[in-house]
């Protein structure tokens, strides 16, 4: 008996290796070389929102206005352990975050082929996968701004300015969403439990 009409056995194979792909690679990606600079000594490199506005083009097009932001990447040649450890900060909870929703996403996926999602494990698993996308959201909104401060914190060098970039915002009502589909998944459980009481 198929577990579903859409869903082939391949689909549900190649939707678990994704799953490994993206919780295996981006801590490869990400954090990992940052720790490698550390190990070998390299200078630490980050990268911020500088006060100001950057240059106008030169010949700007007909109609069209043209700003940069300032976006710089500062080096620091000899950085402390405390500026070394904020910078891996975010990437490390991102890791965290992406290692637990993969393995949340597995497990509902694994009761979806087995064509029984609708239980009350697969309602506390969306409402832990929305929260932690949520979460997510406040880390890629928040997380690298603080840390850039936590970096430089102690230096009066560069002057860092700090904007909310509303497309970080996504994951967010992402999350919510994936909140509300748990509370449906709530009640439909509660009413299907009841009916099966009657009978």
């Amino acid at each position: 008996m198929k577990s579903s009409s859409f869903f082939s056995r391949s689909d549900y194979v190649a939707t678990k290796v994704f799953l490994v792909l993206v919780a295996a690679l981006y801590p490869l990606l990400v954090p990992l070389p940052r720790l490698l600079d550390w190990v070998d000594g390299r200078p630490l490199v980050v990268r911020g929102l500088a006060g100001g506005v950057g240059p106008l083009r030169d010949e700007p097009t007909p109609g069209i206005v043209t700003q940069y932001a300032d976006w710089v990447v500062w080096t620091i040649e000899d950085p402390t352990v405390g500026q070394r450890a904020w910078a891996l900060v975010p990437s490390v909870l991102t890791t965290l975050l992406v290692g637990l929703g993969a393995a949340i996403l597995w497990r509902l996926v694994t009761t979806t082929q087995r064509g029984a999602p609708f239980d009350r494990r697969a309602v506390r698993q969306l409402r832990v996968l929305g929260v932690l996308v949520m979460v997510y959201g406040l880390v890629a909104t928040f997380g690298q701004q603080a840390a850039l401060l936590a970096v430089f914190w102690s230096e009066s060098g560069p002057s860092l300015s700090f904007g909310l970039d509303f497309s970080a915002l996504v994951p967010l009502v992402v999350g919510f969403v994936v909140l509300v589909v748990a509370e449906c998944f709530r009640v439909g459980l509660r009413l299907r439990e009841d009916v099966e009481g009657l009978v």
